[in-house]
């Protein structure tokens, strides 16, 4: 059984694929995500590919949320919340995961 700390993936599904290939874990293995999942991210930014990556492990994982994390389910909340008429006052989230999740999630169906 091993254990494996990360954090500050910020929507990088590549970053997070390559950590995992790199080790490899298994269904004894235990993994501590350590915030910063979600927000920002580079080339290649992906908060549903990381959330279901994630999601879709076969080790005992847990999640602490970073800042961004909480950002990010704050907003989503916030967004949500309301009746859809009233959404057009809500402010624009500053960072590109809120945007990339619903267009991620509506392209699904």
């Amino acid at each position: 059984m091993a254990t494996y700390v990360i954090g500050d993936i910020h929507n990088s599904i590549k970053k997070l694929d390559k950590l995992l290939t790199l080790i490899s874990p298994t269904m004894q293995d235990q993994i501590f995500f350590l915030g910063d999942l979600f927000d920002r991210g580079g080339a290649d930014p992906d908060p549903v590919g990381v959330y279901h990556r994630i999601s879709g492990l076969n080790t005992n994982e847990k999640w602490i949320r970073g800042n961004h994390d909480q950002l990010f389910a704050e907003y989503t909340n916030f967004y949500y919340e309301p009746a859809e008429k009233k959404r057009n006052g809500v402010r624009v989230y500053r960072y590109n995961s809120f945007d990339l999740m619903r267009k991620r999630l509506i392209s699904d169906f």
